[in-house]
């Protein structure tokens, strides 16, 4: 079955699927957003998911309005499930974001400094790690894409 990455709000996912997503985060994240935390972040930002069929591989939330980093396109949120990584899918959801907003010049996130693998993926990616202080303090490197 094919993958398709398309826009979503609460009102166009099933209970199921909101269910989905709420387990990748908790599965993925050491300090997960909660249910309540994923429903706000879809209803107020702009999120993506990746599916196959009616199942949610992946997603991404960016906010388009934000002050943070001049304005730039910034990544709230970006999870793949556990056995879908490492087949483009987070990088898919990226670009696909990206490409919504042609207004936007960059993208930018944080990124926890321990977590290796989301450097990697990222570096790969073509961000980089800035000097801009995180939001989330010492404990996350700003990443940039131009």
């Amino acid at each position: 079955m094919m993958l398709q990455i398309k826009k979503i709000t609460m009102d166009s996912i099933s209970e199921d699927q909101f269910a989905q997503i709420v387990s990748i985060e908790e599965l993925n994240q050491q300090q997960p957003y909660t249910p309540e935390m994923l429903q706000e972040c879809i209803c107020e930002l702009d999120t993506f998911a990746c599916l196959r069929g009616k199942e949610i591989l992946g997603f991404i939330t960016v906010n388009t309005d934000s002050q943070y980093l001049g304005g730039s396109l910034y990544v709230v949120n970006l999870n793949v499930r556990a056995d879908c990584r490492r087949q483009g899918i987070g990088g898919k959801l990226m670009e696909t974001a990206f490409r919504a907003f042609p207004e936007c010049h960059r993208l930018s996130l944080d990124v926890e400094k321990e977590n290796t693998g989301a450097i990697a993926l990222y570096t790969k990616l073509g961000f980089q790690i800035t000097d801009e202080p995180s939001r989330n303090g010492d404990t996350d490197w700003v990443m940039v894409k131009e």
